[in-house]
């Protein structure tokens, strides 16, 4: 009777500690596979946010260019992209503004960039078009025209634009890799 009591006690406690620890283990894949969805979803939203970033540059471009174009020509037609970036560049930055509120410094960093694009229009893109237009009426010489585009006020403008930008892409870019870091450690504990 002892052998027997012992034998079945032993069966018993053997299938409890395979089932406890096929729960552990199943406890442990649960949990693993829950934190690489969220970190997946992260990666998603960063890559995203990078996605957004580069569009603002491209609206700068688009300024930059529409202003290029009609200082070069005088013909207002080149000035289309300039006039739809403008039109939409705060609210585009406001929205990523948002995207990206759980960032404070990407947050001031966009704040900054809005205040560098009002800039670059008050002191130099507006005042060169002005020029352009005393020029084409010939309120201006060609050197005194000339020699305003030569000051690269402008320029200055951009080059603090699109390294604000180049580190808030920078930023993301870091952020990524250590959320892919923590997705692959996941997926090794949840194999190994």
């Amino acid at each position: 009777m002892k052998n027997g009591m012992k034998f079945s006690t032993t069966i018993y406690l053997s299938a409890g500690a395979s089932a406890l620890l096929v729960l552990l283990t199943s406890a442990v894949i649960y949990f693993n596979v829950q934190g690489m969805m969220k970190t997946q979803k992260w990666v998603s939203h960063t890559d995203a946010v990078i996605g957004q970033f580069n569009r603002v540059v491209s609206l700068m471009v688009d300024m930059e260019t529409g202003e290029r174009g009609f200082l070069m020509s005088g013909e207002k037609k080149f000035l289309e992209p300039y006039n739809a970036a403008v039109a939409g560049f705060d609210d585009y930055v406001k929205e990523l503004q948002k995207t990206v509120s759980d960032n404070p410094t990407q947050v001031a960093r966009l704040a900054k960039v809005m205040e560098l694009k009002k800039s670059w229009l008050e002191q130099s893109s507006v005042e060169e078009m002005k020029a352009r237009e005393a020029y084409d009426a010939g309120r201006m010489n060609r050197a005194d025209f000339e020699a305003l585009l030569k000051v690269g006020k402008g320029k200055q403008f951009m080059d603090q634009i699109r390294s604000e930008i180049n580190a808030a892409i920078k930023m993301e870019e870091d952020l990524n890799l250590v959320r892919r870091d923590e997705n692959e450690n996941s997926g090794q504990a949840t194999t190994a």
